[in-house]
């Protein structure tokens, strides 16, 4: 085992880091000046000055905008973050990103919808609590003009295209969400569906997304694999990894500039910045360094949900798949596309159980239930996803060209249905979840039983006992 640290140097060097942060946090450090704290909201009318975070988004009676309040009475680097719900008033003027309101309302708690705890959910995105207003309470107290390079302002003019194709409803929710990140118009029900299905992941482009963008870019600029630089031709070599950055760099700005995005593109730039030196690539040596990387410049991300989830599934997948692609039988066949098929799914199988054991104690520590279907769910919506994703790209390369743009548009908006109705008919299946309340401890020991599960096949069996421990330990602490 210590052998194996000698030849990951990040980890060494992420696990003291690690430590030192959750050490600043328990003692009360404020580990980054930009952390959005949740906040106990007075429960009374009050008048709020607000910055507008998000472009409006339409519902059926109001018009909803993420803010930050910056007055009164907060710390204005400590800013609570809030959605503003605005009744529809055909002569208002909706904000716009980075306008400075004024707003008379009282922010409250959301209210949970049936067994989805809605509030819960909002503050796990950051959002303290939600506040509703007429047309005589409130207005535009200094509009912004300089948010025309805003990183979100591209994001949404990428969103009104996909509008002026007549792309519109839970089609439009839902492809915005999973090619651009813009989930303003994702419907409570639909998230909701998603999650009791074991599909959330599909909506918040993450590492999933930005590796099917990456597998397409390799593949156009390698002529779908039939070209490949020689050792000789290492010029060549780097250009194509250095248009792979800048593409994957795009592609983080297009979005809006998410953590979870901006993860995936550092880790996915460390991969070809290794490449194009043609060093060898240690995968779990790479994740280690991109999670240090973003530590030291977004320490309080440590403490963000996504994050927990994306480096645990990126983790899981590195480790746990290939011991669990092992254990699933290959059934022979007579054809090579009889292969591949099998091939696809034997793999896509083992790294959706790796994804979800590897996360399984964090989704019962924040959210208190976990997709019985997921393993049905993920076969449909990961296949469906790539395709979506490749449509919505030839969909915006040739949407200039007019007709040929709409006819194109078709393709991913009727790919985008299927998977609502698929996602919607297995949540409505029989025991589609299970509802588990997971303390701390009991995260620790469920992480422990998984961690010491691979220590036995990795290193010596003697860590099945420690496994064991671990399981019979979880199992007194539910019951407790």
């Amino acid at each position: 085992m210590y052998k194996w640290l000698g030849t990951h140097p990040m980890v060494v060097l992420l696990l003291p880091l690690i430590l030192l942060l959750v050490v600043l946090n328990s003692i009360g450090v404020a580990i980054h000046p930009y952390h959005r704290p949740i906040v106990a909201l007075p429960d009374s009318i009050q008048t709020y000055q607000l910055v507008v975070q998000s472009y409006a988004s339409e519902h059926k009676k109001t018009w909803r905008v993420e803010t930050s309040i910056i007055s009164p009475q907060y710390h204005p680097k400590h800013f609570p973050h809030v959605y503003l719900y605005i009744r529809k008033d055909s002569s208002l003027t909706m904000p716009s990103l980075l306008d400075t309101l004024v707003v008379h309302t009282r922010f409250q708690s959301a209210d949970s919808l049936g067994t989805f705890d809605y509030n819960k959910y909002l503050q796990h995105q950051g959002i303290c609590a939600i506040g509703f207003v007429d047309s005589q309470h409130w207005y535009i107290q200094s509009p912004c003009v300089s948010a025309h390079w805003h990183p979100k302002a591209w994001q949404y003019r990428l969103y009104q295209h996909l509008q002026s194709l007549g792309i519109h409803g839970d089609e439009l929710g839902t492809l915005s969400a999973l090619t651009l990140g813009y989930r303003e118009d994702l419907e409570p029900d639909i998230e909701r569906s998603f999650s009791a299905a074991g599909a959330t992941h599909i909506l918040a482009v993450s590492g999933l997304h930005t590796g099917i963008l990456y597998s397409v870019i390799i593949m156009f600029l390698t002529g779908l694999g039939r070209w490949r630089p020689l050792y000789e031709e290492k010029w060549k070599r780097r250009g194509v990894s250095l248009c792979a950055i800048i593409s994957l760099i795009v592609y983080a700005l297009l979005t809006g500039a998410t953590p979870s995005v901006i993860r995936s593109v550092i880790m996915l730039s460390l991969l070809e910045i290794g490449r194009m030196f043609y060093r060898k690539s240690n995968s779990i040596n790479t994740l280690a360094a991109a999670a240090w990387i973003i530590l030291v410049l977004f320490p309080a991300d440590l403490f963000s949900v996504s994050f927990q989830l994306s480096f645990a599934a990126v983790w899981g997948i590195l480790v746990l798949e290939p011991y669990l692609r092992k254990l699933l039988p290959m059934p022979k066949t007579q054809t090579k596309i009889g292969y591949h098929v099998k091939s696809y799914l034997r793999g896509l199988i083992s790294v959706s159980l790796a994804a979800q054991i590897s996360t399984l104690p964090i989704a019962l520590y924040y959210f208190g239930q976990m997709s019985n279907y997921f393993l049905l769910t993920n076969l449909i919506v990961i296949p469906l996803g790539w395709l979506i994703i490749v449509g919505a790209i030839i969909m915006f390369i040739f949407s200039p060209l007019g007709s040929l743009g709409m006819w194109l548009s078709t393709i991913p908006v009727t790919l985008t249905h299927w998977m609502n109705q698929s996602v919607l008919y297995i949540e409505s299946l029989p025991y589609s979840t299970t509802h588990l309340e997971c303390s701390f401890l009991m995260l620790c020991l469920l992480y422990g039983a998984i961690i010491t599960a691979y220590l036995s096949k990795r290193f010596s069996i003697r860590w099945l006992g420690v496994m064991i421990i671990c399981l019979i330990s979880f199992c007194i602490s539910y019951l407790l």
